[in-house]
């Protein structure tokens, strides 16, 4: 069975494909990577560059589950209404078209259930933070570098980094790998 794992947003949507026999020990990452919808603009245009790559996405893997992460309706930091209202257009946009062409529930995970599901799993007494999360996928899937760059100024000038977009990828097979857990924990693969 194949699950299409989605972090989205208005900036970068990460997305995994992950596949699985017979239960969440037999789960392994097939394919991943992100979108970045254009950034200038109305929202019409750059959800329509967004949705044409999750078509694509959707159409080259056909998966049997599709879930997206929920949206946090607060934020650390206090996000502005207006960022909160483009990650939800965002979501429930691309969530809605996505059941349009597969007719399929869209299934959504909180990010604290991820983390938690993760935990357990993995047999861990305390809490993951979106930093652990990511140590661990990047522990069991491989390293998991996408994309890389070299600053050349400031404190990590010449250093290799590691782009943002990489954490987006990690999130993804974070919202995929954690609802394999728990439809196995319920005893519904």
């Amino acid at each position: 069975m194949k699950v299409l794992g989605l972090d989205i947003s208005s900036t970068t949507c990460g997305w995994a494909i992950m596949n699985y026999t017979t239960d969440a020990s037999t789960t392994h990452l097939t394919d991943y990577g992100y979108i970045k919808p254009d950034k200038d603009g109305d929202i019409e245009p750059r959800l329509d560059s967004a949705i044409k790559e999750i078509k694509k996405i959707y159409k080259k893997h056909k998966p049997d589950f599709i879930v997206v992460e929920e949206i946090t309706k607060f934020m650390k930091g206090g996000s502005q209404a207006n960022t909160i209202i483009m990650l939800a257009s965002f979501n429930r946009t691309i969530s809605y078209i996505l059941y349009s062409i597969s007719k399929k529930p869209i299934y959504h995970l909180m990010p604290a259930t991820i983390r938690a599901e993760i935990r357990k799993n993995l047999g861990l007494k305390n809490r993951l933070d979106k930093e652990d999360v990511y140590k661990e996928v990047k522990k069991k899937f491989g390293n998991l570098v996408i994309e890389t760059y070299v600053p050349n100024r400031g404190k990590n000038k010449g250093k290799v980094m590691e782009k943002e977009e990489n954490r987006d990828v990690s999130d993804a097979i974070a919202v995929a790998w954690s609802f394999i857990i728990k439809q196995d924990k319920e005893n519904k693969l």
